[in-house]
């Protein structure tokens, strides 16, 4: 045991950051060779938080990624997932929005996992609708509910937290502060030093942690969990990050001060975890090897499994746009 957290769970963690990582660097490789035609925004360098997060759900709670769910998709949803979200990157009908919501919009139903939006901020409500839910229903479940910096300059941020707050729902909004919203950094954008602090108008706890540290998400998702399922209400967890592609692939990056990026590079989620499990003894080279080829197998499975799909038919481009008795 490490601070109460099995080695086995370590381990895991350590095996969904590899996985996500490598999926997410795949897709870069697909974009800027043409094999993914929509715009790609990753969570790279960011999956620290899907992955920390995460692990402190149970099978049947309820998540809603943001715009960048490549991570908490594949946490969530395992190898039948990454087959369907390398799908939807593809644009084929065996995607998760049948090849038509492109990587803005991956969700699972049947895992969970509701679908991601690129409006931003539009989610939030959705999360405490499926959170009264849970109430109405008296069942113990969560729903946890990810989204950017730039999300908490929206009134849906203040309003969800504020019905979430007085209707003493199970929610937990963790914010991924990755610094910019687009282009605008969040310094220039909040007035507080901290985002979770914006939790004192609400009366609920809000708590800053180090978003590239997995353990420290994980305790902190953890403890909020428990509190929401002990029907004490929300928590809003604030997780410092950097995302690596900037707003996208292919961004230049032209709003940011220079040395920025590869001083955050120094703090990489994946090799900052990786380095503590090897000083700790958990993590020997063999595993190590063993982990990182096996997380390339899964994700190009996955890879073949999308290219082989089916394309999308011309002649259905309309379908699920209008109801019909087909529906």
């Amino acid at each position: 045991m490490v601070g109460k957290i099995s080695r086995a769970l370590c381990l895991d963690l350590y095996e969904k950051l590899v996985l996500a990582r490598t999926s997410e660097l795949k897709a870069i490789e697909a974009k800027k060779s043409g094999k993914i035609l929509s715009p790609l925004l990753t969570s790279l360098g960011q999956e620290a938080v899907g992955v920390g997060a995460c692990a402190s759900l149970k099978e049947d709670d309820f998540v809603q990624p943001s715009h960048r769910g490549g991570t908490v998709n594949i946490v969530r949803g395992g190898d039948d997932q990454l087959k369907a979200i390398w799908a939807e990157y593809l644009g084929k009908e065996t995607g998760c929005c049948m090849g038509r919501g492109c990587a803005f919009h991956l969700g699972n139903f049947d895992k969970k996992i509701l679908h991601s939006t690129g409006v931003i901020g539009s989610a939030l409500p959705h999360a405490v609708g499926v959170g009264l839910s849970i109430r109405l229903r008296e069942s113990d479940q969560v729903c946890m509910i990810f989204f950017g910096d730039g999300a908490t300059n929206e009134g849906t941020f203040h309003e969800s937290l504020n019905l979430a707050s007085i209707w003493n729902l199970p929610v937990i909004f963790v914010c991924e502060n990755n610094q910019y919203a687009i282009s605008m950094p969040v310094k220039r954008s909040v007035k507080v030093k901290k985002i979770s602090e914006r939790s004192l108008a609400y009366a609920i706890p809000g708590i800053t942690v180090d978003g590239n540290d997995v353990l420290a998400v994980y305790k902190a998702a953890r403890t909020a969990v428990e509190r929401a399922r002990k029907k004490k209400g929300p928590t809003l967890i604030e997780c410092s990050t950097y995302s690596i592609t900037g707003h996208s692939v292919g961004d230049p990056r032209i709003y940011a001060p220079a040395g920025e990026l590869e001083k955050w590079k120094k703090k990489d989620p994946v090799e900052k975890y990786r380095k503590y499990l090897q000083d700790s003894g958990m993590l020997d080279e063999l595993k190590m090897k063993e982990i990182d080829e096996q997380c390339v197998r899964r994700v190009e499975q996955a890879m073949k499994f999308a290219e082989e799909s089916p394309e999308v038919k011309p002649e259905d481009a309309t379908k699920f746009v209008f109801v019909t008795d087909e529906v």
